[in-house]
C-alpha cells in the first residue's frame, strides 16, 4: 500500500517552516566547490533530527558532502534522491536579512534544493513502514564546478547498497532560460535533455616578454595571440556548424600580463560550449584547440590547450510517465507544465544519468506578486519560498509509487 497524497501534502505543509529555516541557515553561510563542510554539518544535524540513525549517515569527499540511507521493507532495490549544496563565489546584493556576508552566495537555489530532500527525508522516513525499497540521499558539493557528482561516483555514492535509479531537480524562477510558471507548481522533461552537455577549455598562448614601449619587436605578445584567438574562434560557430545542431559558445575569461608597459610571457582565454550532443561539443572544443594552435603559431608563440566535455542530462521515459502522475496527486494537474525546449544551463547530474535511469523535474520558486526577480547566477537572485512543500512531497510521493512499481507490489 502507497503513502496517501494526502496525509504528505498535510504532513509536508506542516514542515514547511522548518524547511524554510534551514534553508536560511545554509544560504547565511554559502559555501563553494568542495569546501561545504558547515552545510554538511547542518545536513548531519537535520538527518539526525528526523531520527535517521548515525550509523546510516556518512560523510563524503572529506566532510563536504553527506550520504543517508533510509532503510525499506525490501532491500532488493534502493532508489537515491540528490540535491547539490554548493553556493557560488559571487558577493550577493539582495536585502534579505538572512544574506550571505561572506562573498559567496546560493544563487542558483541550491538551498532550497537541500531543504527540499530534507522535507522529502522526512516524509519518507516517518513512513518508511509504507516504503517498498531502500532510500539513499545524496547531498553533494560542487555541482557548480562539475566535478562533485563525479567525485561522489568514484568514492562509492552508488554502492553499499546499490542504487538502482536516481531523483533530481532544479529550483526554478522566470530569467534566462528557466521556464515561467505559477509558485509550487512542477515542471518535466519528455524527449528532450534536461541539462545541455557542458564543455570548458582554456589556451594558454605562450611568448616572450619584452619592454612593450622600447623594444616590442624583441619580444613575442601573447596577448595579441589571445585577442586574435577571441575573434578566429567564432567562425567555428558560424561557418563549420550546422545551424540546425544547436550550440552555445562563450569565451568568459581572458587575462595576461601585470603592468601597463610590459609584454607579458604568457596570456590565456578560458570559456564554455554548450550543445545538446556530446559528440558536436567534442567537434567544436577539437576545432578551438586547432585554432588557437594556428593562432599561435602564426604569431611565433605556442599553445597549451585543456578542454573537456560532459553528457546532457537524461532521463528515463518510464520514470518520468510515472513522475506526471505522481506529482498531479499533490499539485493537481493543472500546475503541471511540460518543458517544450531544452536549458542551456549545465548540471553535473549528468554523471548519474549516464548510469542509472533517472527522474528530474524543475520546482517553481517564481513570485507572482510582482516582486522583483533575476535570473540564476545573478548577484540578486531571489526564490519565493512560500511553496517549498510542494517540492518535498512530490518527490516523497514520486519516490513511494516508484518503489512500488520496482518490487512489483
Amino acid at each position: 500500500m502507497t503513502a496517501d497524497n494526502n496525509m504528505l501534502i498535510r504532513e509536508a505543509q506542516t514542515i514547511q517552516p522548518d524547511m524554510v529555516r534551514v534553508r536560511r541557515e545554509i544560504h547565511q553561510i554559502a559555501e563553494t566547490g568542495l569546501t561545504t563542510f558547515r552545510t554538511a554539518k547542518v545536513i548531519v544535524r537535520e538527518l539526525e533530527a528526523i531520527g535517521i540513525p548515525s550509523e546510516d549517515i556518512s560523510l563524503m569527499l572529506e566532510g563536504a558532502g553527506v550520504t543517508a540511507l533510509i532503510h525499506g521493507k525490501s532491500h532488493d532495490h534502493c532508489i537515491a534522491l540528490r540535491a547539490d549544496c554548493d553556493a557560488l563565489p559571487i558577493r550577493e546584493m539582495t536585502d534579505l536579512p538572512f544574506r550571505a556576508e561572506n562573498g559567496n552566495m546560493h544563487a542558483c537555489g541550491h538551498d532550497t534544493h537541500v531543504a527540499i530532500v530534507l522535507g522529502a527525508a522526512k516524509l519518507l522516513y516517518d513512513h518508511r513502514d509504507l516504503l517498498e525499497t531502500d532510500v539513499k540521499l545524496i547531498f553533494q558539493p560542487a555541482e557548480e564546478v562539475d566535478c562533485g557528482a563525479k567525485l561522489m561516483i568514484k568514492e562509492g555514492v552508488l554502492e553499499n547498497p546499490k542504487v538502482d535509479c536516481i531523483v533530481g531537480f532544479h529550483a526554478a524562477v522566470p530569467g534566462d532560460a528557466m521556464p515561467e510558471f505559477p509558485c509550487g507548481s512542477i515542471g518535466y522533461f519528455e524527449d528532450i535533455p534536461v541539462a545541455a552537455c557542458v564543455g570548458s577549455f582554456k589556451a594558454v598562448f605562450k611568448g616572450k616578454a619584452t619592454h612593450g614601449g622600447m623594444s616590442p619587436h624583441l619580444g613575442i605578445d601573447p596577448i595579441y595571440m589571445a585577442a586574435s584567438a577571441v575573434l578566429q574562434v567564432q567562425a567555428v560557430m558560424t561557418r563549420e556548424k550546422d545551424p540546425n545542431d544547436p550550440a552555445v559558445l562563450s569565451i568568459c575569461q581572458i587575462s595576461g600580463g601585470n603592468s601597463f608597459n610590459i609584454v607579458p610571457e604568457e596570456a590565456f582565454i578560458a570559456g564554455t560550449v554548450r550543445t545538446l550532443r556530446k559528440e558536436l561539443g567534442e567537434e567544436i572544443l577539437k576545432r578551438i584547440g586547432e585554432i588557437c594552435e594556428a593562432t599561435a603559431a602564426a604569431l611565433k608563440g605556442k599553445l597549451e590547450y585543456t578542454s573537456s566535455v560532459g553528457s546532457e542530462v537524461k532521463v528515463d521515459k518510464a520514470m518520468m510517465k510515472q513522475f506526471r502522475l505522481s506529482a498531479a496527486k499533490i499539485v493537481g494537474e493543472e500546475h503541471i507544465y511540460k518543458a517544450v525546449k531544452p536549458i542551456f544551463a549545465g548540471d553535473d547530474f549528468s554523471y548519474f544519468t549516464d548510469i542509472l535511469p533517472a527522474v528530474h523535474f524543475n520546482h517553481s520558486q517564481a513570485f507572482e506578486d510582482g516582486t522583483p526577480m533575476y535570473p540564476n547566477h545573478n548577484n540578486r537572485f531571489i526564490v519565493n519560498e512560500e511553496k517549498i512543500w510542494t517540492g518535498a512531497a512530490v518527490a516523497a510521493q514520486f519516490v513511494f509509487d516508484w518503489a512500488e512499481i520496482m518490487t512489483g507490489e
